[in-house]
């Protein structure tokens, strides 16, 4: 079993604000933490590429494979690495330059695509 790692201070002081949630259908609906976040010495695939890496799984899509992870660096800020788990690994899916790009890129999208669809079947 891998050390528990801290979540990225973006992401403590979301939770610190209850602005996102530990369990699924929480907060950032279909996002959710990962709790503990997962520290992981493995690989990531990238257009084909396999690159050893370590990252910390963070936080998940309650409805699919999609899991969000920051890259172990210490020269520059962390990247956030977008990702499906498939049967090779974890295939990258976007990059991000930090916790707010994701935030804005890909969470505001998900949410507002959970509240049309709860919208148009009448439960919201």
């Amino acid at each position: 079993m891998m050390p528990q790692q801290p979540y990225p201070k973006e992401i403590q002081w979301l939770v610190e604000g209850r602005l996102i949630g530990e369990m699924p259908f929480s907060q950032l609906k279909p996002w959710h933490l990962v709790v503990p976040p997962m520290r992981m010495d493995g690989t990531l695939i990238e257009n084909g590429v396999v690159i050893r890496t370590e990252c910390v799984l963070f936080s998940r899509r309650q409805d699919n494979d999609d899991a969000v992870v920051f890259e172990i660096v210490t020269d520059r800020p962390a990247p956030v690495v977008l990702v499906n788990w498939t049967a090779r690994g974890l295939e990258v899916v976007g990059r991000y330059s930090d916790v707010w790009e994701w935030l804005k890129e890909v969470v505001i999208g998900d949410i507002k695509a959970c509240f049309e669809a709860a919208t148009e079947a009448g439960l919201g």
